[in-house]
């Protein structure tokens, strides 16, 4: 897949959820009740970040499951092992922590951080 079709798909899945959050009318701020336009924006973009947390931490908590079935904190294999320093990274525990900025995230999305474990995952085996 290109750049341009993930991020197409991510824009479809995230019009989903804004579906969802704001209902079927989610592209109109006036049908919406927002008195400025601006404040309409604001209120996808918040939207759209929320989405890419709730995804990004979803696919670290699986993957970290799958891998560390017995816990992060227990001797591992040769493989978990390897993996530990990439799924383990600061920018990940961030992340499931709460704490990580998806601001620059949403124009990019190869700057997402499952997106960018998933292609070290990969590029290592």
């Amino acid at each position: 897949m290109t750049d341009a079709k993930i991020s197409a798909a991510f824009i479809r899945a995230s019009n989903q959820y804004l579906v969802h959050c704001m209902g079927t009318n989610w592209n109109d701020w006036e049908k919406c009740g927002f008195v400025k336009k601006e404040d309409h924006t604001e209120a996808v973009q918040e939207a759209r970040i929320e989405y890419a947390v709730i995804i990004n931490r979803e696919f670290l908590e699986q993957i970290k499951k799958a891998t560390f079935k017995d816990g992060t904190d227990k001797q591992g294999t040769t493989y978990t092992d390897s993996l530990r320093p990439l799924l383990l990274s600061q920018t990940n525990l961030n992340l499931l922590g709460g704490s990580h900025d998806f601001s620059s995230c949403l124009d990019n999305i190869w700057k997402q951080p499952a997106v960018q474990t998933w292609a070290l995952v990969m590029f290592r085996y």
